[in-house]
């Protein structure tokens, strides 16, 4: 049952890759080759990572000034970078460079020390820069639902460097043990616990739907 399982999603997901050799433009065209589609694609993605919108600076001086955090400048520990590297899930797909998590989590300690020396430096000094942490993998993944053909219907899921990854996780770490400390505002919930916010805001609108109030 399993291997017909197995076989049926390798026979789906061929069937996707071949219907989505064919994409279409804003104006409902067609591609006929693999050189449109990356057009349509360059297209739609530069639409969708560089839209604008109106801000205004001057909020940022209503905000009360934190205890700043001297924390945060300090190089990543020998400890931050095992915990790091232990977050990273097997069997996931790799960068550019084609390094996976499963080569990083088996590193020999000469080849782990040769990361911790690039990592720190990196940290250290601004003239030390690697840029392939800065280049990533894009793939594209159906949403599962409307037109294949249609771009707005795949979400980009970009694949970073294994090492990029590792420093990724440990500057995550440190400010959510930051924000934890963090008093924040009444009506704070974002990017911490809000399993108490969606139950009080899914009460209410029970309650008003039972009073026949629009919402």
């Amino acid at each position: 049952m399993g291997g017909c399982l197995s076989n049926n999603r390798r026979i789906q997901c061929a069937s996707q890759r071949e219907q989505t050799k064919k994409l279409a433009n804003n104006n409902g065209k067609m591609s006929s080759n693999d050189k449109d589609n990356a057009k349509i694609l360059k297209t739609y993605f530069q639409d969708v990572f560089n839209r604008k919108a109106t801000i205004d600076p001057s909020v940022l001086d209503e905000l009360t000034q934190r205890p700043v955090t001297m924390s945060f400048d300090m190089a990543p520990s020998i400890d931050e970078i095992k915990t790091a590297m232990k977050k990273i899930k097997k069997n996931k797909a790799p960068g550019i460079s084609g390094t996976t998590p499963n080569m990083i989590k088996n590193l020999p300690e000469e080849g782990f020390q040769i990361l911790t020396s690039h990592i720190k430096q990196f940290w250290e000094d601004p003239d030390y820069d690697h840029k392939a942490w800065h280049k990533m993998k894009l793939i594209l993944l159906y949403k599962g639902k409307g037109k294949l053909q249609d771009p707005n219907n795949w979400r980009g899921i970009y694949f970073k460097e294994m090492s990029a990854k590792i420093l990724s996780l440990i500057l995550a770490k440190r400010l959510l043990l930051n924000l934890g400390k963090m008093k924040a505002g009444v009506n704070q919930f974002g990017h911490v616990s809000c399993q108490e916010a969606l139950h009080t805001l899914h009460s209410t609108l029970i309650l008003k739907c039972q009073c026949g109030l629009k919402t």
